[in-house]
This record gives C-alpha cells, structure tokens and sequence, in this order.
C-alpha cells in the first residue's frame, strides 16, 4: 500500500511540475506579445509624430514668409478662401503668380503624399474656411478633446474599409495665423484644428505577426526542451531515490548501532563527569594546602623592616608558581662587647613550586639551626656542616637522592670611626655556586667575586671544603646576591639567556642612590628583555646598600 501511494504521489508531483512549466511558458508568450504590440504602436505613433513635425515645419516656413508666389497653373489656381490684397501678380515677364498660404501648402503637400505612398495628410478644422477641410466623425471626436499643443492622439480605425493607424495633433493660432483665421474669433494660443495622419496598418501588422511567430517558435522549443528535461530529470531522480532508499535503510542499521553506542558513551560520559568532579575536588584541596603552604613560606622569611633596620634593602622574589624553591635569609647575632653580626644569603633550592618549596623549608631550619643554636658564624663552615645535614636528613648515600642548592651568603660587620661619624663593612663571603656582585660607590665601578664550585646536597664522590673570603667595603657601596633564575631566564625575541654580563652591565647603568629606584629599574630592564616568555625558574634578588 506505501509503495503504491509513493508511486501515485509521484506522478501528481509530475503533472504538477509539467502545468506549472507550461504556465510558465505562456505567460512568458503572453508577456512577449504585449511588448510587440507595445512597441509596434510606439513605432507607428513616432512615425505618424515624423510626418506631422514635417509638415508642421514646413507650415512655419511658409507663414514666417507671409506666404509663396507660385505660377498658376492647372494644378495650382488661386485659392478662393485666400482674400488678402496682392494674392495673384503678375512679374515683368508676364508670368502669373498665386500667393500660397501654409493650409493650401498642406493640402498641396498631401495630394503628392497619396499619389506617391500610403501616407495620407488631412488638415482640418471645427470651423474651417475651405468646406473640403470639415472633420469627419473621427477627426471631429479627437478635436473635441484638444485643449493644448501637448495633445496627441494615435488609434488604430477603419478608414474607407481599410484598417489604419490615425494620428493627429492640434494646430495652435499663432500671431501669423491671424491674418487669415483672425476674422473668425481666433486668439492667440487657441486650437485652430489639426493635422491628421493615416497610415495603413499592414506593414505594422505583418511586421508584429512575424515577431509573433518567432516568439511562438522559440516558446515551442525551449517548451519542448524543458519537458524532455523533466522527464530526463525524473529517470535520473527515481536512479538516485533508489540509491538513496537503500543508504536510508544501512543509516537506519548504523542508527541503530550508533544509539547502543550512545548509550555506552552516556554511561563514560556519567563516569568521567563523576571522575572529573573529583578531580576538581581534589585540585581544589591541593590548592588550598598550595596557599597556605604559601603563606607558610612567607611566615618563615624575613620582613622587610627587620632587613633594612641595619642596611636598606631592596628585595626581588618571583616564584615561578605560587610556592617557591627559591628564599632569602637574614638574621642578627648579637655578640657581647662586639659588633652585632648581620647574615645575608639568598638560596636557591632544587627544583621549583612543591618540591623546591620541601628543601626551602629544610634549608631555612638547618641555617637557623647552625647559626643561632650552633654559633657557627664562619659562613664556609656553615656550608660545610649544612652539606652533610642534608645528605644525611635524605639518606642520599642509600636513597640515590640528588637533591641539593646553591647558596651565597654574607656575614657582615659594621666597623665604626674613631668619631662614629663613618664606618666600613667586613664582610665573610661564601657561595655554593654562586657569585657575588660588588659596587663600588668612589671607583664606580663593579667587581665579581666567584663562588665554589659545587652545590650544598647531592652526590659527591669526595668530601666537600667550602671557601671564604674576606672583604672590607666602604659605606654606601653595594652588593648584589641572586639566584640562578633571573641570569638564566631567556628573552622572548633574542631567545637567549639574560646572563651574568648583561646582568652587570644593568647593575652599572642603574646605578642609584635610592636602592628601591634602582631595583625597580632592574626590574624594568629584565621585564623587557624577557616580555611575554615564559618564566623558567624562580628568581630572588637582594641588593644591600652599605
């Protein structure tokens, strides 16, 4: 039963589709025919308006002259409607003249017109002079419906059992025109008659016919075209529905199997959402306990007020994440009928975010367990003993444990005049790894001086000795103490690394007196040099204005 109703459905859409492409094809015939019927009718309405301004120009001409001496002839004998003075003459040579007015020029012209074409001219009038120029019926109906020089009128008549096309326009008076029609009540501006112009209609029909048949001929085969299509289209489309009803039946299968799919895929979906919630959960506790330990590590630095009691400081620390593998150290050790000793060390720990954050933590509780329960104060002995704290605390002889830091560290003392007006800074310096960067105020110049070679931590196939060296600076010098991250970070266009040279060359170029303008410009040159690359490790910076 569907399969008879699909073929019944089918040819109504086709009888449908063969009417409407006929429809289509006669109002395209219909549309054709008025445009050459239209056109036909403008063609002989500008024809029949040529043959008027023709005569209507040859009027002009003759009143403009007051008229034309012709010979009398059999043809041409004056014209009995024409009293003016001087109408006939006669020239020195004897010969007869008659004076021609523009209607009798007309009348003229039109006889010649008949004898020679089909064209015939009629000047006529409500009230004419000459009884031979009355209006007929026609001529009388479109006269009546003149008012002003504009008017026109083209029809298609029967004329003496012909059918015609007759065109006719008003002749207005003129100041010439008066002479002659002035008698007759006539003032300037009013229609006096007009001039009617009949032209036989079968030229124009014959042409319109032979338009007619050439559309008719075109429409048949582009008729005759489309159907042939239709039917070509429909043996095609009936091939491709076939195909189609066939694929329709293997989606119906893959549907099928698909939907058994979703259902397999609803259920991981429902399992990875749950799996993802608790990941979020759990990334969510992380980062709580990331932020606090955050805020741990900050407990456990210095303040910037405790650090600049003695010497202005200026501090630089970016961690990479929000936990750092990098810290800064200072204390104060008060010794009795001493100097006070003053501890500066910037650490960089292996690593960076959590892990670096674990060895932070051991290396701050290890300093301050050296330094102020200890009362080890030389600064290579503190590296020393911290060495073997940390290969103990993670068992690296048995663990395989690599781990370790570098680390520069300053103990400095303030050695006061005689006057306690000056004072000079002896200063203990020794770094794992790690350089120290001095400026000097008077020379305004920089000197570097090395550190040891090798890490605190880690695997050493010999026992480590760590060095010190003793410096004594003047007041209002500088030193520098940094980690690895800000001299190994690499720019965004250069993609090389800032470098301990351009590094020095930023610490002479800043050079400042209020240390917090000259961190910031350091800082200002590295951001630039660094723009949006990524930042590879943490990066902790002191400078100590002595």
């Amino acid at each position: 039963m569907k399969l008879f109703f699909n073929f019944i459905m089918k040819k109504i859409a086709l009888i449908f589709l063969l009417i409407f492409w006929i429809i289509i094809i006669i109002i395209s015939i219909l549309w054709n025919f008025f445009s050459i019927e239209e056109n036909i009718f403008k063609l002989a309405e500008k024809k029949g308006s040529s043959f008027f301004e023709e005569i209507e120009t040859t009027r002009l001409w003759n009143a403009l002259h007051g008229g034309v001496y012709v010979p009398i002839t059999k043809e041409t004998q004056p014209n009995k409607y024409l009293k003016i003075k001087n109408r006939d003459i006669i020239t020195i040579d004897s010969i007869k003249l008659t004076k021609i007015n523009p209607a009798f020029m007309t009348r003229q012209i039109a006889e010649l017109a008949k004898k020679h074409n089909d064209i015939q001219y009629h000047i006529t009038s409500l009230n004419p002079i000459r009884p031979e120029n009355k209006a007929d019926l026609w001529e009388t109906k479109i006269l009546k419906s003149f008012k002003k020089k504009s008017d026109k009128i083209l029809e298609i008549s029967k004329y003496k059992g012909l059918e015609v096309y007759r065109y006719m326009k008003p002749l207005m008076i003129k100041k010439t025109c008066l002479k002659c029609h002035g008698e007759q009540g006539y003032k300037i501006g009013d229609v006096r008659g007009g001039i009617s112009v009949t032209m036989p209609a079968d030229f124009y029909k014959k042409t319109e016919r032979k338009q007619k048949t050439k559309i008719l001929v075109f429409h048949f085969f582009i008729m005759l075209i489309g159907i042939i299509g239709i039917f070509f289209l429909k043996k095609i489309s009936n091939k491709y529905i076939f195909i189609l009803q066939k694929k329709n039946e293997e989606y119906k299968i893959v549907n099928e199997n698909l939907n058994i799919s979703n259902e397999k895929l609803r259920s991981q979906q429902e399992e990875i959402l749950r799996q993802k919630n608790k990941i979020l959960f759990q990334k969510e506790q992380i980062s709580k306990s990331i932020d606090y330990a955050e805020n741990i590590q900050k407990a456990i630095m210095p303040s910037k007020k405790e650090m600049n009691k003695n010497f202005k400081t200026f501090i630089l620390y970016r961690p990479k994440d929000i936990v750092s593998g990098d810290f800064y150290f200072f204390t104060e050790i008060k010794r009795k009928n001493k100097n006070p000793y003053f501890f500066y060390s910037v650490i960089d720990c292996s690593g960076h975010g959590v892990p670096g954050a674990f060895m932070s933590m051991i290396a701050n509780t290890l300093l301050k367990e050296i330094i102020n329960n200890n009362k080890i104060y030389e600064p290579n002995e503190i590296f020393n003993m911290m060495n073997e704290e940390i290969g103990t605390i993670l068992r690296q002889k048995i663990s395989g444990n690599k781990d370790g830091m570098d680390i520069i560290m300053c103990r400095m003392e303030k050695v006061f005049s005689e006057n306690k007006q000056n004072y000079k800074v002896n200063i203990a310096f020794a770094g794992a790894k790690r350089p120290l960067f001095i400026y000097n105020e008077s020379s305004k110049k920089l000197k570097i001086i090395k550190g040891d070679r090798c890490s605190l931590g880690g695997r050493h196939t010999k026992k480590i000795e760590f060095s010190i060296k003793n410096i004594i600076l003047n007041k209002n010098d500088k030193i520098f103490l940094t980690s690895d991250g800000l001299i190994d970070q690499k720019g965004q266009i250069t993609k090389k690394r800032f470098g301990r040279l351009k590094f020095a060359e930023t610490i002479i170029k800043t050079n400042n007196e209020n240390i917090e303008k000259q961190g910031e410009e350091i800082e200002k040159i590295f951001d630039n040099f660094k723009k949006n690359e990524n930042q590879r490790d943490d990066i902790c910076m002191l400078i100590i204005h002595l």
